[in-house]
């Protein structure tokens, strides 16, 4: 039997694909914006493309190693 290859159920892989909420607007800085979100019940530093304010809905892309953080990008209001 072949070993199934199933997305990670738990442990900060898990995050990618789960919605949060902004709070901490992001800033610019040297790899794009930075500030911090709430994801499953813990606040991350987070980095993004684009500027996104206080009580904004994300979406995490990727967990970033070194130091740890979350990729998030903005939700349309309709996909909160």
């Amino acid at each position: 039997l072949g070993v199934r290859r199933l997305p990670p159920q738990s442990g900060v892989e898990a995050l990618a694909g789960r919605r949060g909420v902004v709070k901490e607007a992001f800033v610019p800085d040297e790899n794009g914006f930075t500030g911090a979100v709430f994801v499953d019940g813990a606040r991350w530093s987070a980095v993004a493309d684009t500027a996104l304010e206080e009580g904004e809905a994300i979406q995490v892309t990727a967990v970033l190693n070194q130091p740890t953080r979350l990729r998030v990008k903005g939700l349309e209001k309709g996909e909160a």
